[in-house]
């Protein structure tokens, strides 16, 4: 009976060793937290030495002492006995950015998460510092900051804050989805393909939930590259993914992402047949935003064929549901398809209106919208040119062109180049050797970047 009340004694003894050592531990973490010598903390409270073993845990302060220099640190007294107050906090402000981000509050939300990256890099913890690092990323993309989100990321894997081979292949996808809404698809490519190869050759990276949206995106990279047979292949390696994950979203849109695919391979009929039958589940299912994509996608089909009753319909359409959900960036796109339509049945007084809704909506969204304003100027130019003004088309197509070399948008500055060179050819202008030699050094460069699969 003495020996067993003997080993109690001794297990307290153990336990309030270990609390003394974790209350102290959390104290002194606080205190630097908030930049207080312990001078400052002990200030009126204890004295310097009673804090000084307190946070070596030599000593218990008790609890009145606890609350008050809780107090001064701006915490509750229940953070500082807590088994590990700061990841605690930490990870709930992760959850509140998380919430700010579904509401729009993204200055909120980036906040949050900047200053979870700055305590978790101060204080060893690797895990959430990435964690931070990555939704940073995400909010600066949904900011439109593209530049300081492909700084970011680039900057997180050259300093490999990743611990972990799954965490470098996020972070190689926040890369390529900064690079890819920056509107340089070829970086943007590079990023994913580089995330891709770590799941073939680590099983320990691979994550099915991670893979599947950098398929998606690979999918759409050589789409935008004109690789369209092999934007197929990962379109439905994508949707493999997806329906076995039960990931309804990404199913959907990788099917009618196919057909597009389809539809360029000259497989109109067979893309219209999918289009149509993934319009009326979407229909059935009040998806109104990826209504108005196929919409949009079957009225660019239609112009393809000069079915142009039939393009006029599914876009004014498409366009009604975009403006409904005010969203611009598909909407300005919408508006220079409409341009692009009515340009081609020779309305040019339609055509020039859509162009300059585009161009307002375009003016609205502010930054980083380059890519629509370098599609604006070339359908305004285009106007100009079949309304015989030669010399303002090849001005509007100068600036566009300037705006895509900025911005290293290689592929779609060649395909401008090669138009503005026969254009020039054709009107006997000098200038078309010159544009001829710009296209053929924006195909080279399109090739260094390395179309590796």
């Amino acid at each position: 009976m003495k020996e067993h009340i003997e080993v109690k004694v001794m297990l307290l003894e153990v336990d309030i060793e270990e609390r003394n050592r974790l209350i102290g531990k959390n104290l002194r973490k606080y205190r630097l937290l908030k930049g207080m010598t312990q001078d400052e903390l002990a200030e009126g409270l204890c004295s310097v030495s009673q804090l000084s073993k307190v946070e070596n845990g030599k000593t218990y302060g008790n609890r009145t002492l606890l609350r008050q220099m809780a107090q001064r640190l701006g915490v509750s007294v229940e953070r500082i006995e807590a088994v590990d107050p700061l990841l605690e906090e930490m990870t709930e402000s992760l959850r509140l950015a998380k919430d700010a981000t579904v509401t729009n509050n993204y200055p909120m939300a980036i906040e949050l998460v900047r200053e979870v990256a700055v305590k978790s890099r101060e204080f060893g913890y690797p895990d959430l510092l990435i964690e931070a690092v990555l939704q940073q990323c995400r909010l600066l993309v949904l900011m439109r900051d593209y530049q300081a989100a492909i700084r970011l990321a680039a900057d997180s894997l050259a300093e490999g804050i990743a611990q972990k081979k799954v965490q470098e292949v996020r972070l190689q996808y926040e890369l390529g989805q900064a690079y890819q809404m920056a509107g340089n698809v070829i970086a943007a490519y590079d990023a994913y393909t580089r995330a891709d190869e770590s799941f073939d050759s680590s099983e320990e990276a691979h994550d099915d939930d991670v893979l599947l949206p950098i398929l998606f995106n690979l999918a759409q990279c050589h789409f935008f590259m004109r690789n369209y047979r092999t934007a197929l292949r990962y379109a439905e390696k994508a949707e493999l993914y997806a329906t076995r994950l039960t990931k309804y979203m990404f199913r959907i849109r990788l099917t009618y992402m196919k057909a597009g695919y389809l539809d360029m391979l000259g497989e109109s009929e067979k893309a219209e047949g999918i289009y149509l039958e993934t319009l009326r589940e979407v229909k059935d299912n009040k998806l109104l935003f990826d209504e108005a994509l196929i919409l949009n996608s079957l009225a660019m089909l239609y112009k393809k064929r000069r079915e142009f009753g039939q393009a006029v319909t599914h876009l004014r359409r498409s366009i009604q549901l975009l403006e409904l959900l005010q969203d611009d960036q598909y909407l300005c796109n919408a508006y220079l398809d409409g341009a692009a339509i009515h340009l081609e049945m020779q309305e040019f007084s339609t055509s020039h209106e859509y162009v300059d809704k585009a161009f307002e909506v375009g003016r609205k969204m502010g930054l980083n919208t380059y890519r629509e304003k370098a599609k604006v100027l070339h359908l305004h130019g285009q106007l100009k040119r079949a309304q015989g003004d030669f010399a303002g088309y090849a001005e509007d197509l100068e600036q566009a062109l300037a705006i895509l070399d900025q911005h290293h948008v290689l592929l779609e500055a060649h395909e401008l180049a090669v138009e503005m060179a026969e254009a020039f050819d054709e009107a006997g202008d000098s200038r078309a050797l010159e544009m001829y030699r710009k296209a053929t050094a924006y195909h080279k460069r399109s090739l260094e970047f390395g179309m590796r699969r």
